[in-house]
């Protein structure tokens, strides 16, 4: 069985809206966005970047990629009926996701030498550089969640062999057609939150910070708006990040419990 893509899309959405999945995106905006205030608060105060804001950032992206990695596993199974757990991981081994998160760190560290030659030597190329690491992070992560839920080994994240088989089990055409659907649905976000509502948050928080400089305040506050802001604009990028990690494990070869033979979702 292959359903079209409008099926699966469904599918994914039906997913994503589950208590248990809005809890997780409520609650990992809710670290990101408290980890935007305490950087930017940081910021004004010590005009330097804060140790705390960057923990709480990776203590956010550690619960999302075991998430995504655990629901990706469970619409496999053909568990998307059940409700979604509370728990972080409910059919995967906590050891599984360390192969993405391995793999995420190699290719900062790469991009980062990179970057720092060109930053020295090419700085009108480092734009290029960021498009090209996030291109090269969408592109992958599909095929390497795949790689590793078949195999059950972080290890397969680092497997090019595993990519390949993991595009041919997908299909290459639907694969890409995936990638561009989501993409766009990624665009149209960024697109609202950065060119729809950050100007004129932005022009809000100007105002504000010239109003607490003209009063004769030796720091900085962040006005309260900022919160809802960041909460807001956090919860819409994790909300498509769920989204759209539920509508590649649709597209996965699918094993139900009753039925050993794999399904396309």
């Amino acid at each position: 069985m292959n359903n079209s893509l409008s099926d699966n899309f469904q599918r994914a959405l039906r997913f994503t809206l589950k208590s248990g999945n809005i809890c997780h995106i409520l609650l990992i905006a809710a670290i990101f966005c408290i980890s935007d205030a305490v950087s930017i608060s940081h910021l004004l105060a010590y005009r330097s970047s804060s140790g705390m804001a960057m923990l709480l950032q990776l203590a956010a992206a550690l619960l999302m990629t075991y998430k995504l990695l655990d629901n990706a596993a469970r619409l496999r199974l053909g568990l998307d009926g059940e409700p979604v757990p509370l728990a972080p991981t409910s059919v995967i081994g906590a050891e599984l996701p360390w192969g993405m998160i391995a793999l995420g760190f190699v290719i900062g560290v790469l991009a980062g030498i990179i970057g720092a030659y060109l930053q020295i030597y090419r700085p009108e190329l480092i734009y290029v550089l960021l498009i090209l690491l996030f291109v090269t992070i969408f592109a992958l992560n599909p095929l390497v969640t795949l790689a590793v839920l078949k195999a059950e080994s972080s290890v397969a994240a680092f497997s090019p062999r595993q990519w390949r088989d993991a595009i041919n089990d997908i299909g290459v055409s639907r694969y890409f057609a995936l990638l561009g659907i989501t993409g766009a649905m990624l665009a149209v976000v960024f697109l609202i939150i950065y060119i729809g509502i950050d100007p004129a948050i932005e022009e809000k928080l100007g105002s504000a910070m010239f109003i607490q400089a003209y009063d004769g305040g030796e720091t900085f506050s962040l006005p309260a708006f900022m919160y809802f802001y960041y909460f807001l604009a956090n919860t819409l990028l994790v909300a498509i990040a769920f989204f759209n990690q539920h509508c590649y494990a649709c597209a996965y070869p699918r094993t139900d419990n009753n039925n050993p033979n794999f399904l396309y979702g």
